[in-house]
């Protein structure tokens, strides 16, 4: 398995939305399932620390460097609903990020297949023709 997919992937958020989802629902039914809830946060958490430490070892200092600050206070804290809720809100996030750079991708590629192949030009009564190199 490739690290780099796991960790870029849509369908690992979709995942991991579904999975927190699970874990705030079990949090309401009662402290039996500590552990359980504990690990979802836990993996919920996984992907915010990787990208920080990623970026760290690239020396910069990003917005997941924040996550990772708000997520770490919260499970020192013992603040497990939190973590999951805040993982939660994080996964929706790099979804609803994803989406919305391939809308973006697609629409300029669809601009670019509107680019004309020649263009005219007149400059002092004369009219040029111009291939654009399509």
């Amino acid at each position: 398995m490739d690290i780099k997919k796991i960790t870029s992937s849509l369908k690992r958020d979709y995942v991991l939305v579904v999975v927190m989802a699970l874990g705030l629902f079990l949090s309401y039914l009662g402290d039996e399932y500590h552990k359980v809830i504990l690990l979802i946060a836990l993996i919920g958490a996984y992907p915010t620390f990787y990208f920080v430490f990623k970026d760290l070892l690239d020396r910069k200092i990003t917005i997941d460097t924040f996550n990772f600050f708000v997520v770490s206070v919260s499970l020192v804290l013992g603040e497990i609903q939190s973590v999951i809720f805040i993982s939660l809100m994080f996964a929706c996030a790099r979804i609803l990020d994803e989406r919305t750079e391939a809308k973006m991708r697609h629409a300029v590629e669809q601009l670019l297949a509107l680019k004309p192949e020649k263009a005219f030009r007149e400059v002092d009564g004369v009219v040029r023709c111009i291939v654009t190199g399509k």
